[in-house]
C-alpha cells in the first residue's frame, strides 16, 4: 500500500462517521486532501491531514469539467506528489483517476488492509456501519465481501 495517500470526500466522511478516521494516519505516512475536499467534508481535520492544492490550474479546470471538484482535485494534486494513491470510491472517477496512471483504493480497500494491519477486528462491521451511515455499494460487492469475510460474522 502506498506511503502518500489523498482522501476523497467520501473516504472522510464514511471513516469519520463510524470513528475510524485514525486509521488513516496509522496506515499511510502522508494523508493529504485538497481545500475543495476540506469545504465538502465541512469538519475540523486533525493536525495530521495536510491540506494541499493542485498547483497546475489548466489541469485542473480540465478535470472540473469531467468530475466533481473534490475527485478532480485529488487527482490533479496525485499527479503532482511522487507516488500517490488516491482514495476515491466512485467508479467514475478511479476510471478517470486510473487512465492517468494515478494508483486508487477505496474506503472498503482501507478497511480490509485496516483489518489486515490489526486495527480492524471485523470488517464487515465496519462495511455495513458505513453503509448504515449512507455509504452506497452495490449488492453484487457486497455479497462478494460478505463470502470472502465470512470468518468475520462470526467474530462480530
Amino acid at each position: 500500500m502506498a506511503k502518500t495517500v489523498i482522501a476523497n470526500t467520501s473516504c472522510l466522511i464514511s471513516l469519520h462517521n463510524i470513528g475510524l478516521l485514525y486509521i488513516l494516519q496509522k496506515l499511510f505516512g502522508e494523508v493529504y486532501i485538497t481545500s475543495d475536499i476540506q469545504r465538502v467534508f465541512g469538519q475540523s481535520l486533525p493536525d495530521w491531514i495536510k491540506v494541499q492544492n493542485p498547483k497546475n490550474s489548466e489541469l485542473l479546470t480540465t478535470f472540473y469539467a469531467k468530475l466533481d471538484k473534490g475527485e478532480a482535485s485529488a487527482i490533479a494534486l496525485a499527479l503532482e506528489i511522487q507516488n500517490a494513491t488516491v482514495i476515491i470510491d466512485e467508479l467514475k472517477g478511479r476510471k478517470f483517476a486510473e487512465s492517468y496512471n494515478v494508483k486508487t483504493v477505496g474506503t472498503i480497500g482501507i478497511l480490509i488492509f485496516a483489518k489486515e494491519k490489526g486495527l480492524v477486528v471485523n470488517v464487515m462491521e465496519e462495511i455495513n456501519k458505513i453503509i448504515e451511515s449512507g455509504f452506497r455499494i452495490s449488492k453484487k460487492l457486497l455479497t462478494e465481501l460478505n463470502d470472502e469475510h465470512r470468518e468475520d460474522k462470526t467474530k462480530g
